[in-house]
């Protein structure tokens, strides 16, 4: 049987790689000096009609999936059930990704709302 710190050290894990491949992808999506390698990347895709979606699917589940991992790991430091001076700094590192990646989408959002009403 798997312990608790095994558990949450697995889900830190997970919640720091699905942050900063978010992050990756959108500086990678939104920069101005990769965006014609990605705009090459679509048109040479034969599924260009689905392609445009993938990144906003992602962008969800991955999003929701991170906070769910890191409401885990906090609900599991909170009880004590491991070892408190291994996770809480963990759990601060990985609350700040979270929190930082969720200002980021909320950026986002409220850019692409902007454009929307400038006409």
């Amino acid at each position: 049987m798997v312990s608790y710190s095994a558990k949450l050290l697995r889900a830190s894990r997970v919640t720091r790689i699905l942050v900063l491949t978010n992050l990756v992808l959108v500086l990678f999506l939104f920069s101005s000096v990769t965006r014609p390698a990605a705009e090459r990347m679509f048109k040479a895709v034969s599924a260009y009609a689905i392609l445009p979606w993938v990144p906003d699917i992602w962008a969800v589940a991955s999003t929701l999936l991170a906070s769910g991992l890191f409401a885990y790991e906090l609900l599991r430091a909170r009880t004590g059930t491991v070892r408190p001076h291994l996770t809480r700094a963990r759990v601060a590192l990985d609350g700040l990704f979270i929190g930082v990646w969720w200002l980021i989408l909320a950026g986002i959002c409220l850019y692409g709302f902007a454009l929307g009403h400038a006409g």
